[in-house]
């Protein structure tokens, strides 16, 4: 289909329909990739429309990307006519094109979606990222993009906060697309140290569910066994904005932190026993005073008589009775 191309002067687009599963000719998922890189040399864009069941929505889903167009699931659970409506809104010609974003005085990193997709007639688009400030910061945000095919930009100053917990749920929301984005690494490219430990710390902080088992990374190719339901869930983890979508049973999330439950009670994910703790005991003079003056910790308390939180760089340890000889004078 990309071959039929032959000028940039139109707009050149192929829909691509299927359940995603590769059976016939060239089916090695990242060989499609640099297939459709290389041949698509007039910047056609490729829409994918996902149907069937199951569906490896996956890799329709990269295919898509590749070429900065979209790709839509359709489950089923949907009205057909208003999906293709949808669908077909999508592969308008976009009001911009070829967008990018430039921050002057802060240090972004992993910003999501890479690369930015294009935006077309009354659709929106969220950029998630990570940035790191020792101190509040006012930053200038450049917004470029093609806009009838003349580049245009524009500017704001935004606050970048050291500090905000206004928001609790936006990082959590960031945190599913970059999970999102690591997994599709670690699928492709295989096993790696670095990107395995960022895995771990992601679920294990935010509460994530993962379908890679522990120890079922390396070889790849253990993977794609269970490619059709890690496809669903990367889906998820790119599209939803809904975070339990995504959590593990039986975590808790309160105000931004998230709580899984142990033999010792509820404990904040992001926990680590080096942290300094401050360990009071339930119902105890403490325990009030501590309250009365930190109202926002009342949700954390109301888990049960047993919890621990961190608060800053250190830790506070509520439980239920302690054993002889447990507070050390650090502690207290």
């Amino acid at each position: 289909a990309l071959e039929q191309f032959n000028s940039r002067r139109r707009r050149s687009i192929v829909m691509l329909v299927g359940d995603g599963r590769a059976t016939v000719g060239i089916t090695d998922h990242e060989t499609i990739i640099k297939d459709v890189r290389l041949n698509n040399r007039f910047g056609a864009r490729i829409f994918a429309l996902a149907l069937g069941d199951p569906i490896d929505i996956t890799n329709l889903d990269r295919v898509a990307v590749a070429t900065r167009g979209t790709c839509l699931n359709f489950s089923g659970k949907e009205n057909f006519e208003s999906a293709m409506n949808r669908f077909f809104t999508g592969v308008a010609p976009p009001h911009l094109s070829k967008l990018t974003l430039h921050f002057d005085d802060v240090d972004v990193e992993h910003i999501q979606p890479d690369p930015l997709p294009d935006l077309f007639h009354a659709s929106g688009m969220i950029v998630l990222g990570r940035y790191s400030d020792e101190e509040d910061t006012v930053s200038e945000v450049q917004l470029s993009a093609k806009v009838k095919g003349r580049r245009q930009t524009c500017s704001k100053r935004f606050p970048f906060p050291r500090v905000d917990r206004s928001n609790p749920y936006i990082p959590a929301l960031w945190a599913m697309r970059r999970l999102a984005q690591l997994l599709e690494m670690e699928l492709t490219a295989g096993s790696d140290q670095s990107v395995e430990k960022q895995i771990d710390s992601l679920t294990q902080d935010f509460g994530f569910r993962t379908p890679i088992p522990a120890g079922a990374r390396n070889p790849p190719s253990r993977l794609a066994s269970a490619s059709i339901d890690l496809g669903e869930s990367l889906w998820t983890l790119k599209h939803s904005h809904v975070i339990s979508d995504v959590t593990s049973k039986g975590y808790r999330r309160i105000n931004g932190k998230v709580f899984r439950p142990e033999a010792n009670g509820w404990v904040d994910t992001r926990y680590r026993p080096s942290l300094p703790t401050m360990r009071i005991e339930f119902l105890s003079d403490r325990y009030f005073s501590l309250l009365e003056k930190s109202p926002e910790i009342g949700p954390y308390l109301a888990l049960g008589p047993d919890v621990t939180w961190v608060r800053g760089k250190s830790a506070v340890s509520v439980k239920s009775s302690f054993r002889s000889g447990s507070l050390g004078e650090g502690d207290r």
